[in-house]
């Protein structure tokens, strides 16, 4: 989905919460964008973890379960940005392009 994108050089994907962890950990990604539901953990127990990384990367949560609950608690806890995958999918590319203008300008 993201390689797709010209401005994106570098994807990691990741199959677990504890995958996601250790490769955001390991590689220090600008941006991170994750599901509220994952098959290990809750999206935002991601959260509260990648906010504590040093360098702590732009979190975009993209999920079909768009609840305002999930919304305000994925905001809540650091997230950047929360998209429904259904209506919002398309404005992906966007936010992803504006966060990497202000994380690496002149890029």
């Amino acid at each position: 989905m993201l390689r797709e994108y010209s401005f994106v050089s570098i994807v990691w994907e990741a199959g677990s919460a504890r995958d996601a962890l250790t490769i955001a950990r390991e590689n220090q990604p600008d941006i991170v964008v994750l599901d509220v539901h994952m098959p290990d953990a809750s999206g935002h127990t991601i959260i509260a973890e990648l906010v504590a990384l040093d360098a702590r990367p732009a979190i975009i949560v993209m999920t079909n379960d768009p609840s305002r609950a999930h919304q305000r608690e994925s905001l809540s806890l650091g997230a950047h940005h929360f998209l429904d995958k259904s209506r919002n999918f398309g404005e992906l590319g966007a936010i992803i392009a504006a966060i990497a203008v202000v994380r690496r300008p002149g890029a």
